[in-house]
């Protein structure tokens, strides 16, 4: 059983994953709003030697072409690592889509993944408003890991607390 403080700390965790979720929403849902979005132009934006994966590197590098400098490439490894489903430390397109494409909105993602897609150079950039809100969306989705990872460790930190402590607390609510 967990004491009342850290059944406090939580609920700040649980509403801070519940609201963060949203906030990044909202961002996925602006940046498909733009005509001009197409996810595989975007893609071959971030991969820069065409490869078809996307590294942490050059997430780093599009992130500072956009004036981030907040981010290391280790966070950016850690991005990755969220959103790779064969494990090889690289994003996929497939991957890719997961990140930029609307969870709640399946009328938009559907309208956006059928738009053409326009070759996207090595050395070509997208106009400024995707590149600025791909690159908002990549910064938040750090942004709010780091937040849940303090809160994490907060919570592991406390002598009354085990996932299925928390678990328990939670289900007698339900």
């Amino acid at each position: 059983m967990i004491g009342y403080e850290t059944e406090r700390r939580l609920k700040t965790f649980l509403l801070t994953l519940g609201e963060g979720e949203q906030y990044i929403e909202r961002y996925r849902l602006r940046l498909c709003s733009i005509k001009d979005f197409c996810p595989y132009s975007v893609f071959q934006r971030l991969d820069r030697d065409a490869n078809e994966r996307v590294s942490a590197y050059e997430i780093l590098n599009f992130l500072k072409d956009n004036n981030v400098y907040s981010i290391t490439e280790r966070e950016c490894s850690e991005f990755i690592t969220y959103y790779d489903s064969n494990n090889d430390g690289k994003l996929t397109f497939k991957d890719f889509k997961q990140i930029v494409l609307p969870c709640e909105d399946n009328k938009l993602r559907k309208t956006v993944l059928k738009r053409k897609s326009a070759r996207c150079g090595r050395w070509d950039f997208l106009p400024v408003d995707i590149e600025q809100g791909l690159a908002t969306l990549i910064e938040k989705e750090i942004e709010f890991a780091r937040r849940l990872d303090s809160y994490k460790h907060d919570l592991n930190s406390r002598y009354d607390f085990t996932p299925y402590a928390a678990f328990k607390s939670i289900d007698k609510l339900s």
